[in-house]
């Protein structure tokens, strides 16, 4: 949570969204996000799919499970 918190705050300082996401693996951060919603003028650039680009392109999103979630 706590890398989580400096993307959110590297993010604010750019200008963006004060949000930032990490994707772990067994306790292993494989990569991060911010949003990007300015920068590249996108409502989608989320961080979370931002943290799952990255992590695609470093090699590992083979390992990242497709959640979601619905109303109860």
């Amino acid at each position: 949570m706590r890398e989580a918190l400096i993307e959110a705050d590297l993010a604010g300082q750019a200008g963006e969204y004060p949000i930032g996401a990490v994707l772990a693996i067994e306790g292993e951060i494989v990569s991060q996000g911010q949003a990007w919603h300015n920068e590249l003028r996108s409502q989608v650039r989320h961080a979370e799919l931002n943290a799952l680009l990255d992590g695609e392109e470093v090699g590992r999103a083979e390992y990242f499970p497709i959640t979601g979630l619905k109303p109860g």
